[in-house]
């Protein structure tokens, strides 16, 4: 086996993740002193942001930073304040050679910044000010000088040239392989797994709803078992009477859009309209009882006067049959 001296590019994830921003000279991205030219070198912030205006950036910067609109980034409902904070900051990142607390200093003076810029936004304590930044320098890597085109159009600008730096004694970072697939594959349900009564119904329900049929059998075959009720019991043990009435559960899992609602109320109107009906017929009973109780009132009342007539006239009172 052979080891490797990997020391320089430990070196570039510590300065980039783990080394704390008070501690960090002013470098450049590859954390050496800068001895190259960039942008930004040696304007104050007036003269940055006057320069930047005037730049090809100016179009997308403007608005950002002096209006503090960001209607450009926004989609249906979402107002697109965290693509814009993303743009502005990949903006400043690249004229000020990926200075982190330049960046947060010139971005806390754009019609931007508002109090979530300094709220923790992460477990582990990082602001959203911070994240954002440091997503924004996320199209940095090692060999990247300040005008490298990932980073120029992470930022908006297209008129970056092309200015790469490479270590030679560096070895070059593997590409990026593919994640495993976490989920395993969903078998289909067979069709003759189904009560043969009922297969040629939830067939064609799964056919006219484009529907897997599974979709459809779990929310029907669970209506079925409520319709069963207890009239329907199971004796665990042949010489006892202890009865066990089975409860049938079920459930569709699948991400939003998938019509797991529309299955269920396809699936289940059978039962939708039994249960129209009970409750029609409860109301109808419910109307015979009020009238039989309001009658069975009225003719305990009016014994009761019959009584007190009778007991005053020291007679007997009719017999109730």
């Amino acid at each position: 086996m052979n080891i490797l001296d990997k020391q320089s590019s430990l070196d570039t994830i510590y300065e980039r993740y783990l080394e704390p921003q008070e501690s960090r000279p002013d470098t450049g991205v590859h954390g050496s002193p800068r001895a190259d030219p960039w942008p930004g070198q040696g304007l104050d912030d007036a003269d940055l942001l006057d320069k930047i205006r005037r730049s090809d950036n100016g179009p997308k910067f403007k608005p950002l930073f002096d209006r503090g609109d960001t209607s450009e980034y926004a989609t249906g409902k979402h107002d697109g304040c965290s693509e814009g904070d993303l743009a502005l900051c990949g903006i400043l990142a690249w004229w000020t050679d990926y200075d982190t607390n330049r960046v947060d200093s010139l971005f806390r003076q754009s019609k931007l910044y508002r109090a979530k810029w300094d709220e923790k936004h992460y477990g582990d304590g990082t602001t959203y000010g911070d994240g954002t930044i440091a997503k924004a320098f996320s199209s940095k890597r090692p060999g990247d000088g300040y005008q490298a085109k990932r980073g120029a159009r992470a930022a908006g600008f297209d008129g970056a040239q092309d200015k790469t730096e490479v270590n030679d004694d560096e070895e070059p970072w593997e590409p990026l392989k593919d994640l495993p697939d976490l989920y395993p594959p969903v078998p289909s349900l067979p069709a003759e797994m189904l009560p043969e009564p009922v297969r040629p119904w939830l067939q064609d329900i799964a056919e006219r709803t484009s529907l897997p049929l599974e979709f459809v059998a779990c929310p029907a075959l669970v209506a079925l078992g409520a319709v069963v009720g207890r009239t329907v019991g199971i004796h665990p043990k042949r010489h006892d009477d202890w009865l066990v009435v089975p409860n049938l559960w079920g459930g569709i899992v699948g991400r939003p859009g998938l019509m797991k609602t529309a299955a269920i109320s396809e699936a289940t109107k059978p039962l939708s309209r039994l249960a129209v009906d009970a409750q029609e017929q409860f109301e109808r009973e419910r109307i015979k009882a009020e009238v039989r109780r309001e009658r069975i009132t009225l003719e305990i009342a009016a014994l009761k006067e019959d009584a007190k007539r009778s007991a005053k006239k020291g007679g007997k009172a009719r017999d109730v049959n």
